[in-house]
């Protein structure tokens, strides 16, 4: 689940191709394994996953540090990014 939230957003700020995408997220359905946020979460826990994200000890300076996937078997390290972007990203996955 977290790494397919990952690889989503990581699509979403152009960071992955639409290519590495769909094939990773094709491997997790063919093992059938988690991968919608909603079905874990509502919007209702929207704040606190919001506020245990924000306690990580990777952040800094108030923003919210993620690794997030450049490639199939490449990282991008410390992405810094505000907690309203993480809030929208994570609000529209728990809508669809």
């Amino acid at each position: 689940m977290g790494i397919v939230s990952a690889i989503t957003f990581s699509l979403k700020i152009n960071l992955l191709s639409k290519k590495d995408f769909l094939k990773i997220k094709k491997h997790f359905f063919k093992f059938n394994l988690p991968s919608k946020i909603s079905k874990y979460f509502s919007k209702k826990d929207l704040n606190k996953l919001i506020l245990f994200m924000k306690k990580d000890k990777k952040n800094t300076d108030n923003l919210i540090n993620l690794i997030l996937i450049k490639k199939i078997g490449k990282t991008k390290l410390n992405l810094n990014f505000k907690d309203k972007k993480i809030y929208n990203f994570i609000k529209e996955q728990l809508i669809n």
